[in-house]
């Protein structure tokens, strides 16, 4: 009985090292978590648009001053997309031309084309952090109501998102690889997100509700 005990004792012994040599050597990929997508940081609005029957609403390409025009272009494409997920509340057209208009040329663009309210935007701040840096996208967007051949500022939202890299870190048994900073596209994306829902919310507030 004694020798069966020791062996067995001698047994798990064995597997015990075993196993925390093979633990020992474990890694795994470290994965960021980011917070659920909610209304932009910054929200000014200065009329309630009211529950209309689908208004036309174009999305023209957001600035992007001291970065490529791209930048701005997917800003704008990322916006109309987030927009059409949130529901069927308007028509949402995303303007063929990346040219920056005055106001003037604004007002008769809509007007030719009949649209009800305009949107636009500019990328303030727009850097991919890799895995040094933080990544961070600032972007603002105004819509605007067309009224004859006036505009005026309906609604106003800056967001920003910022996220950084993940460190490698080690536990115990197991260590955590390194991971790179989410990408500024990624992040432009999920300002998108917030700009969708607080247009959404717009077109479905009771203009009469104090």
């Amino acid at each position: 009985m004694k020798k069966s005990r020791m062996r067995t004792s001698r047994w798990i012994v064995r597997c015990l090292i075993v196993m925390m040599i093979f633990l020992s050597g474990c890694t795994y990929q470290r994965q960021h978590s980011l917070n659920t997508v909610e209304l932009p940081e910054e929200v000014y609005i200065s009329v309630p648009l009211g529950k209309q029957y689908k208004p036309d609403i174009v999305v023209l390409s957001f600035r992007a001053a001291g970065y490529p025009d791209e930048v701005g272009r997917q800003a704008s494409e990322q916006l109309c997309s987030e927009m059409l997920k949130c529901g069927p509340r308007a028509n949402v057209v995303l303007a063929e031309t990346v040219n920056i208009l005055s106001p003037e040329g604004l007002v008769q663009f809509a007007w030719e084309n009949k649209y009800d309210y305009v949107v636009t935007g500019d990328i303030l701040y727009f850097l991919d952090g890799g895995n040094r840096m933080t990544s961070k996208v600032e972007q603002e967007m105004k819509m605007y109501s067309v009224s004859g051949h006036q505009l005026q500022v309906v609604g106003y939202a800056k967001a920003v998102e910022s996220v950084s890299p993940l460190s490698e870190r080690d536990y115990y048994l197991v260590s955590g690889r390194s991971a790179p900073a989410p990408s500024a596209t990624l992040l432009m994306e999920r300002n998108a997100g917030k700009f969708a829902r607080l247009l959404d919310r717009m077109l479905s507030m009771d203009p009469q509700r104090p």
